[in-house]
């Protein structure tokens, strides 16, 4: 049915018009597949490409780095580990870039029941060099929170939760 009316309406608007309005041959004509000279034509080929294997890699590499270079610091897994390094916590972070907010999820590595080891981080950013992350970790009283800076191709910093401090690097994943 949708279709009938979408040839109707190509005939209509196709047709020619006499002064009380397209022919009814050329409504027929139109949706019965009548021909034009357009349409006797042979269709254009698909275009040819050139690329080689070699060439088309590149340039999905380049799409694939302008992409990237649109994320943000951030963005990606990270690893959280204490010191000497016992793993724990792991994020995944959306950075989009552009200063807009970035937002992310966490994991306990050392809880094994997914439902008291996970949950939304509340604030991820990075304000005068100093990077934080905070989230609740089983209630709202239990508050996390990471705050770190630059070290080389990690950041290093302090884990504050329920009083204790924890000396910690960041790592991307």
């Amino acid at each position: 049915m949708l279709l009938l009316a979408i040839l109707l309406a190509a005939a209509l608007t196709s047709a020619p018009e006499t002064a009380a309005g397209p022919s009814i041959d050329s409504i027929l004509d139109g949706l019965s597949g009548g021909t034009t000279d357009e349409d006797e034509a042979a269709p254009s080929p698909p275009p040819v490409t050139t690329d080689t294997p070699d060439v088309y890699d590149a340039r999905v590499r380049s799409v694939a780095d302008r992409v990237e270079a649109t994320q943000g610091l951030l963005d990606g897994g990270w690893r959280l580990e204490a010191q000497g390094g016992e793993a724990l916590y792991r994020f995944q972070i959306s950075d989009r870039g552009f200063g807009g907010p970035a937002e992310g999820v966490w994991r306990d590595v050392r809880v094994k029941a997914f439902t008291d080891g996970a949950g939304i981080i509340d604030y991820v950013g990075v304000n005068a060099g100093e990077l934080m992350v905070r989230f609740n970790q089983s209630d709202p009283a239990d508050l996390v929170v990471v705050t770190a800076r630059p070290a080389g191709a990690s950041w290093s910093g302090d884990l504050w939760r329920k009083g204790a401090v924890t000396k910690v690097v960041l790592k991307k994943r």
